[in-house]
């Protein structure tokens, strides 16, 4: 009797447990599990970011504009100012021996050149005593004249002055001067105002170059 009723409550109980809803066995069932997970604690370590070291600068110096050092300019200690007249060698140091040979000539045309005024003609001859050649240019040469109380100086006449080259021979205004050369001659077309006085011929070797050797000048007869 005691074996029924042993039988009859275990039946009992294994229709309870099969009623229960299946969500409730499952969310036991997930309890249980979290229950039994052990607790972890997190933390989270920072590491501060190095502080970065700027380098130092340096401050750049003061640009301030150069001022070059004043320096004497070296000057050929052979510099002659003189007057001479016409047939009169004249010296320049020991470098150059020079002379107008002969008077002066008007000329109103020469050629199909044709003067303002009127065309001065001269001629000049030079040597060369140094042992180097000596370069003449044509900004070298210039006549000073006296027009009613002004002074001028007028430069040669270039096409007039080259065919005077042409038809008279000699040497071209601008040229090298070798050393020991005793025919060196050249002629040379200046248009002028005839009614001007006291011509001058100024003759300064080297000018034009940046350095003259020399500045001679020399008394001209007026013709007339």
């Amino acid at each position: 009797m005691k074996n029924f009723f042993a039988i009859i409550l275990l039946a009992v109980l294994t229709v309870s447990c099969a009623s229960l809803p299946y969500e409730e066995v499952i969310q036991t069932s997930v309890a249980g599990t979290l229950t039994a997970l052990p607790t972890s604690t997190f933390s989270i370590h920072t590491t501060p970011l190095p502080t970065t070291i700027l380098p130092s600068l340096t401050p750049l110096p003061t640009i301030t504009d150069h001022v070059p050092v004043p320096t004497e300019t070296p000057t050929p200690t052979d510099i002659v100012f003189a007057e001479f007249q016409i047939g009169q060698q004249a010296t320049c140091g020991n470098r150059l021996i020079a002379v107008v040979p002969e008077a002066p000539e008007f000329n109103k045309d020469l050629f199909e050149h044709h003067a303002e005024g009127t065309f001065l003609i001269i001629k000049l001859a030079l040597i060369n005593t140094s042992d180097q050649p000596i370069q003449i240019w044509d900004g070298d040469y210039s006549i000073e004249i006296d027009d009613n109380g002004l002074m001028k100086d007028i430069k040669p006449h270039r096409a007039a002055t080259t065919y005077l080259f042409i038809q008279r021979g000699g040497k071209l205004m601008q040229d090298l001067v070798e050393p020991g050369v005793m025919n060196w001659e050249t002629n040379l077309a200046f248009d002028v105002d005839p009614q001007a006085q006291n011509w001058k011929l100024i003759f300064k070797p080297g000018f034009e170059g940046g350095q003259a050797l020399c500045e001679l000048h020399f008394n001209l007869t007026n013709p007339g």
